[in-house]
Parts: structure tokens; sequence; C-alpha cells
């Protein structure tokens, strides 16, 4: 799965009507809502403001909205276009201006994928994937080898240094098997290790 990673705006023409796209990240419904009110209230003129949510991985949300377009010739289109490139956590609104030429509910099916395509190829996607969270505590004279051992195998990680070390891991799950047997090889050298249940993470590139 992917999300993208901030806001961003495309447009393209098609037979005099202009379909102007904005998708951006989304991790709750009132979010979307919030962005959705301000793109009505910037194109208040415009004849309609289509739109598809996708929230979450497992389970996954969805919502879309035809605004006033033939049915299923705009809501659901622009869904199955960000399902296409596995996107969750995001919105998109696509708005409308009539150009005076009609598109029939096939052309308007092709201008809603399009416009939604347009602006997904235009965009930076960020990867979502499971990952299951690590910690562990130890001494300033086990650090490097810690660090040695699982940093280049991580998705993610950090640490802070303290009176002791506590790095936080988020190893992919698919891969914990392998990582468990390392965590078993330092267990005794470290105060702590906790291994969490496993989420669903967005992955920024290190």
């Amino acid at each position: 799965m992917f999300t993208v990673f901030e806001k961003i705006r495309t447009k393209i023409t098609i037979k005099s009507s202009q379909f102007i796209t904005d998708l951006y990240p989304t991790e709750k419904l009132d979010d979307f809502q919030d962005q959705y009110y301000a793109i009505q209230k910037e194109f208040y003129d415009a004849n309609h403001h289509c739109y598809a949510v996708r929230i979450g991985v497992n389970p996954l949300f969805q919502k879309y909205s035809d605004d006033g377009e033939p049915h299923g010739s705009a809501g659901k289109p622009m869904d199955m276009t960000l399902e296409k490139y596995s996107l969750t956590n995001c919105s998109v609104v696509v708005t409308r201006f009539f150009g005076g030429t009609k598109l029939g509910v096939g052309g308007l099916v092709r201008a809603y994928s399009d416009a939604v395509e347009d602006a997904i190829q235009s965009a930076k996607l960020l990867k979502i994937i499971q990952v299951t969270p690590v910690i562990i505590i130890c001494d300033y004279k086990e650090l490097s080898t810690v660090i040695h051992r699982f940093e280049s195998i991580a998705e993610e990680f950090s640490y802070s240094m303290l009176e002791q070390c506590t790095m936080q891991f988020f190893f992919a799950t698919e891969r914990m098997e392998n990582i468990h047997r390392q965590i078993e090889d330092i267990r005794y050298s470290c105060d702590s290790i906790q291994v969490f249940e496993p989420i669903y993470k967005t992955i920024h590139a290190q």
C-alpha cells in the first residue's frame, strides 16, 4: 500500500470542461471534511466537487460521491483509480467547471479517472507496510553492537542517550522470524528488549 507525501493540485481540460484535482494525505475523516469544505469555498462557482476517500488498511474505510454527476460516473471511478495505485490514507477531490459540451457517462468516467491518475503520477508516494516495533535498552558499551546488527535491516529507527541507550526499531513483520533469532543472540547483553504487536506505518525514505 502507498499514500501521498503532501497535497498536490493538477488540472486537465477535456472538451472545454476544466477538471481541477486536489490529492492530499488523510488519516481521519475530519481531515478530509475540512479540506473538502475549503475546496468548495475556494471554487464556490464550480458545477461539481466529486470526491473519493480511502483511510486505513485492514479494515479499509472508503467513501465517494458523484456530487450531482450521473450515478457512478465520478466518485466510483475516482475510488477505483486510487485502488489501482494501491493508495490509502488519502483523499481526492475533482472540481469540475462545465465547458458547455456534455461528455456522456462513459466520457465522464474516463475524465474523472484521468484527472485522478494525472494527480497521482505527479505526486510523491510513500510506502505503507506492516512493521513490528522493537525497543531495546542497553548500556553504552553495547550501543555500537546493537546498531551494527539492526540498523541496516530496520525500516526505520531512532535512539536516545540518557543514563542508558534506548533504541526503537521498526522491522518489516514478514522478516521477524530472522529478527527474533538475532534478538536472542543479544538478549542477555541488554537490559530490556520489548517486541510489540505489528502495526501499519508510513515509511519515509532515510
